[in-house]
């Protein structure tokens, strides 16, 4: 799933009402599982001003060493949760103890995740080739 010369990029989106946020995902056990979830609904909320977090209908897979070395732009899982949590704000992450999976990146759209609060989305799949062209701005741009 991650992108090597010509490779297809696995990734999702997160759907609101008029924003997107998108993801390229990882090529590891927790980020195949959380693809074959989708599509499904999730319920939004910003934790401290830093991050967006959605708990999952079920526990997804777990392969591999937890990290508390995370980034802004992060899409990480959350076993203990078990939910989702992207950093949106650049104020430092407090990691639980137990620690996250990296199962994505985001690549666009992630300066949106600080206007929502308590609201509904939808995770949707997406395959794009890297030849394709995008009509989103660059991550770099994004946040």
């Amino acid at each position: 799933m991650q992108a090597s010369m010509g490779a297809t990029v696995m990734k999702v989106s997160l759907l609101f009402d008029d924003d997107i946020v998108q993801f390229a995902l990882q090529d590891n056990p927790t980020a195949r599982d959380l693809l074959a979830l989708v599509p499904f609904d999730v319920h939004i909320t910003d934790f401290g001003q830093r991050e967006a977090i959605g708990f999952l209908q079920r526990p997804l897979a777990v392969s591999g060493p937890l990290t508390k070395d995370l980034s802004i732009g992060d899409l990480a899982y959350f076993p203990k949760g078990p939910y989702l949590s992207v950093f949106h704000n650049d104020q430092r992450p407090i990691i639980p103890t137990s620690g996250a999976i990296i199962v994505g990146r985001a690549i666009c759209g992630l300066g949106n995740l600080a206007f929502y609060d308590g609201v509904s989305a939808t995770m949707m799949s997406a395959v794009i080739s890297p030849n394709q062209p995008s009509h989103h701005r660059p991550f770099a741009e994004a946040v």
